[in-house]
């Protein structure tokens, strides 16, 4: 996998041509999972209980490793990032999932 391969997005920026969107608020309990301390959420063991939040997440994996590019969109902030279009904008987003 190569750097760049998976990104995060904010709610209101548009995905990279070519990449596959990922929506975290779309996978049912990821948001609860991620807003957990990372001791919790990262042993990857404990997520036995929500299938569909590891499903999201392995599927995502294996998007990136067979070589597709991967923007996770999430909905805490407007922009990840600081392109230039996006320095006029709100909620630039300094903590997201």
């Amino acid at each position: 996998m190569t750097q760049g391969q998976i990104t995060n997005i904010g709610k209101l920026q548009n995905h990279r041509p070519g990449s596959r969107l990922a929506d975290i608020s779309k996978v049912q309990g990821l948001k609860k999972i991620l807003d957990q301390d990372f001791e919790s959420w990262s042993n990857f063991d404990n997520w036995i209980t929500n299938k569909p939040a590891a499903q999201f997440i392995v599927s995502r994996a294996m998007q990136a490793h067979k070589g597709s590019k991967v923007d996770v969109r999430c909905d805490c902030c407007d922009y990840v990032g600081l392109a230039p279009e996006d320095l006029k904008m709100k909620n630039k987003g300094l903590s997201c999932y």
